[in-house]
């Protein structure tokens, strides 16, 4: 909430509309309708039912405000079956005039193939006339246009876009009560780390004085991670043939050997269970969990007043190195692609109303729903209704009632921190805690939103699936012992190598090298 007020000031400055354009809204708009096929959250659903989305309250705003009518197609609500019902609108002839994909689900082939292959039309020379809110929204950030263009430059789609990026989510979380209670201090080190490890282990005898083998952050340590990154050069790399994960990997297996990693960690018990039993010492979690287990616990009986949850940085090996990656990176433009098809006889129409959620007038609507019902303005800014921010009904909380006013999925401006106030100080401190211990993510690759032909995917994604497997099994075996760093890494580089990792390699820098040419 403390950066709202500015940034609805800097939509609304940048967004604004002239006269003229609302005149071709009435023009464009009045007395159209539109076929829409949407794959609803489950949490839509809940107000939706099998019914129609503009039961919603935004979308009926929408249709008063714009005269346009959409005659919506809802598939399954489950994520799997509206994939699938998607891939049998491709394969069919009779396309509706938008489409919204499922999160993280494409057009076979990418935007460009989408657009050749004559399914989905090229935004592009629409957004300057008929969309000029999305368009000014997306062509003020250089990277942000650069995401949501294609190699061949075309705009297939409308993001959703935030306000911000939000910080990296997930990182190291500590049970402060058991650091107290050692005299300990948070982190900042892998040593300094294996300090507290074995006061959590043998003055507290915790179960789990670490709960899962933090492959998610510790390789950073070692300037490497599970996963393809890019260099200083922007040269691609694969961290888990490299020495900084046999560094890694030896670190971890010490700890494993010494008892600080639970012999049950590839499968523990239950995370929140075993965190609120007081079984766990330090764990990866995000910044949501810190509130979920805080709250877990003050309803559990018997656990103590102590309790308390606090984030530390990620580790380094010595105090003056640098964090090249996150956990978790995000970005402003958000997957969950809209497209207008070809068989559109309106396309101007349809890009115009799908740029009505983000004009100024809409960017509350579309985050806070109806002034005076959801949302009064104090001191200039929204704030949520208690009847909206604190429902009682049984099983209903914000995050889900949000839906039945304000957007949740498909393109608009979301206001990132809308209801941050949700979560615990801590929780939110946690996330600008992590991103702070990092050089902002210069290592990673936003794989996101490089694409690759047909051709160069199926080749990489048959690569990476038995490099993968075999990674992800050497790894347990390195760190358990079963496979030995001193003897067997060698061997091991060398599988990896004649499984074409290198390969692999050459189709992921070819994908970056077009997306840094964009």
């Amino acid at each position: 909430m403390k950066k709202l007020l500015a940034l609805v000031l800097a939509a609304i400055l940048a967004f604004a509309c002239c006269a003229a354009i609302a005149e071709k809204q009435d023009r464009i708009l009045e007395g159209v309708t539109l076929t829409y096929w949407y794959p609803m959250w489950a949490w839509e659903s809940e107000f939706v039912g099998a019914g129609d989305m503009d039961d919603l309250d935004f979308y009926k705003h929408l249709e008063e405000e714009t005269g346009c009518h959409i005659e919506w197609i809802l598939p399954p609500v489950d994520n799997d079956a509206a994939i699938a019902a998607l891939n049998v609108l491709f394969a069919s002839s009779d396309l509706p005039d938008i489409v919204t994909h499922p999160y993280y689900t494409y057009y076979p082939g990418g935007g460009d193939a989408a657009i050749a292959d004559g399914v989905y039309i090229d935004l592009k020379p629409y957004l300057e006339e008929y969309a000029p809110d999305y368009w000014a929204l997306i062509s003020e950030d250089e990277e942000l246009l650069k995401q949501v263009t294609t190699d061949e430059g075309h705009i297939w789609c409308f993001y959703m876009i935030d306000s911000f990026a939000q910080p990296s989510y997930g990182g190291p979380i500590y049970r402060k009560d058991f650091i107290d209670a050692v005299g300990g201090e948070i982190p900042t080190t892998v040593d300094e780390m294996h300090e507290l490890l074995l006061k959590f282990k043998n003055e507290l005898n915790l179960q789990y004085p670490i709960y899962n083998e933090p492959v998610n952050y510790l390789p950073f340590a070692y300037g490497v991670k599970n996963d393809f990154f890019k260099d200083e050069e922007n040269k691609v790399q694969y961290g888990p043939y490299l020495e900084g994960w046999k560094e890694y990997l030896t670190t971890v297996h010490t700890w494993y050997e010494e008892g600080l990693l639970a012999e049950d960690f590839v499968e523990p018990e239950k995370n929140s269970t075993a965190m609120v039993g007081g079984k766990i010492g330090n764990m990866y979690a995000g910044f949501n969990n810190m509130t979920e287990w805080t709250q877990l616990a003050n309803a559990t009986e018997g656990t103590p007043e102590s309790f308390e949850l606090i984030s530390g940085p990620y580790l380094k090996v010595n105090a003056e190195d640098t964090i090249r990656f996150k956990a978790v990176h995000a970005y402003r433009a958000q997957q969950n692609c809209t497209a207008v098809t070809t068989a559109c006889e309106n396309p101007e129409a349809a890009v115009m109303w799908l740029n009505q959620k983000f004009t100024a007038e809409n960017i509350l609507a579309s985050n806070y729903g109806v002034e005076g019902v959801s949302y009064t303005m104090v001191d200039g800014k929204p704030q949520y209704t208690d009847d909206v921010a604190y429902p009682t009904e049984p099983g209903m909380t914000l995050g889900i009632y949000l839906y039945k006013f304000a957007l949740g999925k498909g393109p608009y401006y979301r206001i990132m921190d809308r209801n941050w106030f949700t979560h615990l100080p801590a929780a939110i401190d946690a996330m600008y805690l992590w991103d702070g211990s990092t050089d902002g993510g210069t290592g990673d690759i936003a794989d996101t939103f490089l694409s690759m032909t047909p051709e160069e995917a199926e080749e990489f994604t048959a690569i990476m699936a038995d490099i993968t497997s075999y990674v992800n099994e050497c790894r347990i075996k390195f760190i358990t012992g079963e496979m030995s760093v001193e003897n067997d890494w060698d061997q091991y580089v060398s599988q990896i190598r004649s499984m074409d990792i290198e390969k692999a390699i050459e189709l992921k820098q070819a994908a970056l090298d077009r997306y840094l040419a964009r």
